[in-house]
Order: structure tokens, then sequence, then C-alpha cells
């Protein structure tokens, strides 16, 4: 993953860190300095500010790189990425930053409705942040699935890990991995699967129908039968989820090889 703007790699962080901390009135410009790679660039030096001279704007950038820590990640990247942008003006940094901490603070905002309680939403807003800088999707996609499985009835210890299972089943796509997720967390709510979601699980690639009849010992014309019945719990879909995904299953890590696409690097 990038800090975009910065030019900084995941592997150069602790670096960074370690020059902000000893420069901590230059941490905009003087990221930039610190990175070989930029260093003795004209663009750097015509944005050699410190941050007290940004003003509130440079206040919001402190906040923000302090919110989001390591993990900063697309579609909140995208607004932290045009913090430090070379050709914005002081004026503009200052109104990219206040954007990209609002967007942060309205996701937190969010979880901590859901969860009912601020410290827990938070601790969850930081491990959504980490999951979604190790796979190619963003953190506010990622936050908004985690929100829509807790309400469906998923519990919050077991929500870290039903993302990456569905995550893992869609391969690392973002839209198909929307689709999965709608029709899980139906089935949560529910407590059991329609032959409608069976289908739509299929038609996003997985082999339900035979994995389903494998875990229940049956045929999948007598599965069909037991769909009809309402017998095909949410517990079932559960397992079955759990066995694709886990050790020498069809989607073992799915996500962190799509995460290592072209693609997906550009996205990061």
């Amino acid at each position: 993953s990038y800090y975009k703007g910065l030019g900084i790699k995941h592997n150069e962080l602790e670096g960074f860190y370690k020059y902000k901390s000893a420069h901590p009135d230059r941490f905009v410009a003087g990221a930039l300095d610190w990175n070989p790679r930029y260093q003795g660039s004209k663009a750097i030096r015509g944005v050699g500010a410190t941050a007290s001279q940004f003003g509130t704007g440079g206040k919001l950038i402190g906040s923000l790189l302090d919110t989001l820590g390591t993990f900063v990640k697309s579609p909140i990247a995208g607004a932290a990425a045009a913090v430090t942008n070379l050709t914005s003006s002081v004026a503009d940094l200052g109104k990219t930053a206040v954007q990209a901490y609002s967007e942060i603070e309205a996701i937190k905002t969010q979880l901590g409705v859901v969860f009912s309680n601020q410290t827990q939403a938070n601790s969850m807003f930081s491990q959504i942040s980490e999951y979604a800088v190790h796979s190619p999707f963003g953190v506010q996609q990622t936050s908004e699935l985690a929100v829509l499985l807790k309400q469906s009835g998923v519990y919050a210890s077991d929500l870290m890990d039903t993302l990456k299972m569905l995550g893992d089943t869609a391969g690392g796509n973002m839209e198909k991995m929307k689709r999965i997720a709608n029709n899980y967390a139906q089935i949560v709510s529910i407590g059991k699967a329609s032959m409608l979601d069976m289908r739509q699980f299929a038609y996003a690639g997985i082999p339900i129908f035979e994995a389903v009849s494998k875990e229940l010992g049956v045929s999948q014309q007598e599965l069909r039968k037991l769909i009809s019945d309402g017998k095909v719990t949410s517990d079932i879909i559960e397992k079955v989820f759990k066995d694709l995904t886990g050790i020498n299953g069809i989607f073992e890590n799915a996500t962190e090889k799509g995460a290592k696409t072209l693609k997906a690097r550009l996205q990061n």
C-alpha cells in the first residue's frame, strides 16, 4: 500500500514516523523531504511551510494522520492523499483536511450508533482500517458492510471474521462482496436460506449447492427439498462458508491474493 501523494510505501512507514517524531513542526513537507525519491524537488520546497502556518487546516491534517495511524485506505485515502498534493494551495490543504476528517468522523459516528458504544466502535474502525490496508477494499465500503452485518444479527465478536470470510468468497472483488454480504445478511436475519438466496450465491461464483449437499450428506435433489422446507439454516450456511474459506478451502486467502493484483495495488 502507499500513502498517496507522499509516495511512502507501507514498508517505509517506520522510517517516516521516526522522521515525523523528530520534526513535529514539519510533518507535512517534512515527510516529503524525508523521502529520498523527492529530495531536492522544487515543488516540495514550494510547500515548505510548517504545520503551524496551516492554521486550522494544519491542525486537522495532524488529527487526520493521528486518526488513521498506519491505516490509510481508499476512498478515505483519496481525500487524505490530496492533503499532500504538491500542486495544492494552502487553502486547498485545509479544505481537503476538513473533508477527509469529516468523512472519518462520520464513519466512526455511524459505527458508534450501531454498536451503542463509541469505544467499541472506535476499536472496530481500527480493525476495519487495518483489514482494508491489506485487501482491495476501502475503509468506507468495508465499514458499510460491517454495519449491515451487525444490524442483521452477526455478533460484534464475529464481525471481522465474517467480513474476512465474505471477502475471500468474493475473491477480493468489492462489487461481488457487496452482493454476497447483502445475501448473507438476509439469511442471518431470517435464520434460513431460500432457493433465491442459494441461486444468488451460485451466480456470484460460489459452489453453494455442492458445498451444502456435501455438508448435509444429501444429494442436490434432496437439498432442494430441504431448502423448500426451510431446513437449510443460517448456521449451516455459516459452516459451509467457513469450510470454503478455511485451510485447503477453494477460497482460502482469496482476498490476500486479490490485493496483489495490479488493479488492487493502484487502488491502494
